[in-house]
């Protein structure tokens, strides 16, 4: 009988922890100091000096002497989208904190357009209000969903009106055609409305 074998991925010094950012990360005594110490992170992330896994480890390894501000583990993968809010207009006003929660809720919100999105946006301000909240994105999801279903028990045709013009605007050939898919046409409502607020942002519609 064969075994499936799940192959690791292959570990490099790049993966473990770098005893130089965290010598830095355990000095931190304040915030000013965690900017400095963060902006150090994104340098060596985009230098390839070392890889999110890597960043990740010392964040742990460092946070065993003492508790960072602001900075966790789970913050790691953020580091480099983040310094691009951080980048837009008031960003650097802004605390770290703030800063990492803004790139959280828009990767959440815009999954793999979230970087487009960023990029489009002209002010830290503007990509916050332009970002669904977690519980907002819920209960506008709960009441669409209950729309749904609603047409669709009375007037298949205008469901299929609705189907038509998100295809023309997306250009994406996907027919939304039961309630089980109704996620997905919230979702391409979604996109549709970012694409209003940035027409610089390509809508990436998936069925």
């Amino acid at each position: 009988m064969k075994k499936n074998v799940k192959a690791s991925k292959a570990v490099t010094s790049l993966d473990v922890v770098n005893p130089d950012l965290k010598a830095s990360f355990e000095a931190v005594v304040n915030l000013e100091a965690e900017i400095s110490v963060y902006e150090k992170a994104v340098s060596m992330l985009n230098a390839g000096s070392i890889s999110v896994r890597g960043l990740k480890a010392t964040i742990e390894a460092a946070a065993e002497k003492g508790a960072l501000p602001t900075i966790k583990p789970s913050t790691a993968q953020y580091f480099i989208l983040s310094a691009k809010v951080r980048a837009l207009a008031g960003g650097k006003e802004k605390p770290l904190k703030a800063v990492l929660n803004a790139t959280i809720q828009a990767k959440r919100a815009f999954k793999s357009d979230a970087e487009a999105f960023i990029n489009a946006s002209k002010s830290f301000a503007e990509l916050v209000n332009a970002t669904p909240k977690q519980g907002e994105k819920a209960k506008a999801e709960r009441a669409t969903l209950a729309d749904v279903k609603a047409v669709m028990a009375t007037a298949d045709g205008v469901v299929a009106f609705a189907l038509k013009a998100l295809r023309d605007l997306s250009g994406d050939e996907a027919v939304i055609t039961n309630v089980d898919n109704a996620k997905s046409l919230i979702r391409a409502i979604e996109i549709a409305m970012a694409v209003t607020r940035h027409p610089s942002v390509k809508a990436k519609v998936s069925a």
